[in-house]
């Protein structure tokens, strides 16, 4: 039996096939940033506060330390998405401290090892807060697992926001 998710929810736009795959793929390696502003408005909004009645805070997954792309394709999403849904960004609270390979040639094992130990969270951020982790695809949830459960050992309760999941 499997441990459960170390966060409460997660929602998406869509699955990641098709025509959303592609514009995905085309803003974050074709580095078209004008798709930045259409995909923050897709996302879905967060619908909750936290126990003070607080929105909650919005942290994106962390770029990794060793890839240049020139920008950041998640913080500029994030950024926006913040904005429109009035909820404090804090793209700080969460670093990446080591460089991986990339996921998407891994196995499933391979990418639960591969991300052992490799984020880290600032805590004075996160404590007693709702958090909204914002990522692009849930693909096995390695990433997102990963990320939740560093927010959630700092104190915070993590909801996962993504533009797509795999089929």
């Amino acid at each position: 039996m499997s441990a459960p998710p170390p966060f409460l929810s997660t929602s998406c736009v869509a699955a990641y096939t098709g025509i959303f795959r592609e514009v995905i793929l085309r803003y974050k390696y074709g580095r078209v940033m004008g798709l930045a502003g259409p995909l923050s408005r897709c996302l879905p909004p967060p619908l909750f506060h936290d126990r003070e009645g607080k929105a909650a805070i919005l942290v994106p997954v962390p770029d990794d330390p060793g890839r240049r792309r020139g920008f950041s394709p998640m913080k500029e999403i994030a950024r926006r998405y913040a904005r429109l849904h009035d909820l404090g960004y804090f793209p700080q609270a969460l670093v990446k401290v080591r460089s991986t390979p990339p996921q998407a040639s891994l196995s499933l094992a391979a990418r639960k090892r591969n991300l052992a130990g490799a984020f880290r969270c600032r805590s004075r951020f996160v404590r007693d807060r709702d958090v909204v982790l914002l990522d692009d695809v849930y693909t096995t949830g390695s990433t997102l697992k990963a990320c939740a459960k560093e927010l959630a050992r700092a104190g915070a309760r993590v909801r996962v926001v993504t533009l797509a999941r795999t089929p």
